[in-house]
């Protein structure tokens, strides 16, 4: 497993730089496009779905925030009751039943979206020694396990988990609350030295920071698709957690030539 580093280091960041964001091939065209212009939060014709607690906020398309055009999908979480779903605090959506956007070893694709913290998320530094809680807010998951990888706010910072244990800081603390945040990921998943991670991670307004990774993204090499989840899952949450409220737009996949 190793980093390589593309163009000039960013000064006191090791494995960022700043770099354009990774775009597709020319005329190429998305196996999966959202941007919820349509006004509902479910992917309409792309067979998506969301896992929806009873709270009836707790995914909502909004059209008062937007990174293109008009409209976004809003998620929002409570420490009550009625946010839970499948045994946490959860709401997310999928594209489970998209069969072009499924993963496996050896596939090529390139993921982009945005997403947005509301400015009230609670982005203090955990004091020293204390748990460091991840904020779940985009998964790469395996239908019988648990996900190759996921984007989640950590400690301020914007982190990518790989596997069980490695993790990569995307964007440092303190992330900008109330400002959107573009992020693209060029993956060649495999279980082995053949997997590959570009990422592009840029907050609105300011340079794109890029890092790639080089070894397994896959936890294993059993055929077992994969596919796409995003919006909020709390899986280190405590009764009486602060409140939590995002925006995803913008997304985007492509499926990319394997070689």
């Amino acid at each position: 497993m190793r980093l390589i580093l593309v163009g000039l280091l960013w000064a006191c960041l090791p494995g960022l730089v700043l770099a354009e964001k990774l775009t597709p091939p020319v005329a190429a065209m998305p196996v999966l496009s959202v941007d919820y212009e349509s006004g509902q939060s479910q992917l309409s014709g792309q067979r998506g779905a969301v896992v929806l607690p009873a709270a009836r906020d707790a995914i909502r398309t909004d059209c008062t925030q937007a990174r293109s055009g008009r409209c976004s999908l809003a998620t929002h979480l409570l420490p009550q009751p009625d946010y839970r779903s499948q045994g946490a605090w959860r709401a997310e959506s999928n594209a489970m039943e998209s069969l072009p956007v499924r993963y496996g070893p050896g596939d090529h694709f390139l993921y982009r979206f945005s997403l947005k913290l509301a400015d009230d998320w609670d982005l203090r530094l955990p004091a020293p020694g204390a748990p460091r809680p991840v904020d779940i807010v985009w998964q790469f998951k395996r239908f019988d396990g648990p996900p190759d990888m996921f984007v989640a706010v950590k400690a301020g910072a914007l982190v990518l988990r790989i596997g069980a244990s490695t993790q990569l800081t995307l964007l440092p603390a303190p992330l900008p609350p109330g400002r959107w945040i573009d992020l693209a990921f060029d993956v060649r998943w495999a279980a082995d030295a053949r997997g590959e991670v570009a990422v592009s991670a840029r907050v609105q307004g300011q340079p794109a920071r890029s890092l790639r990774h080089v070894g397994p993204n896959l936890r294993d090499a059993r055929p077992q698709a994969g596919y796409l989840k995003w919006g909020l899952y709390l899986p280190d949450a405590q009764p009486g957690f602060a409140p939590r409220t995002l925006w995803h737009d913008a997304i985007e996949v492509y499926r990319l030539d394997a070689n």
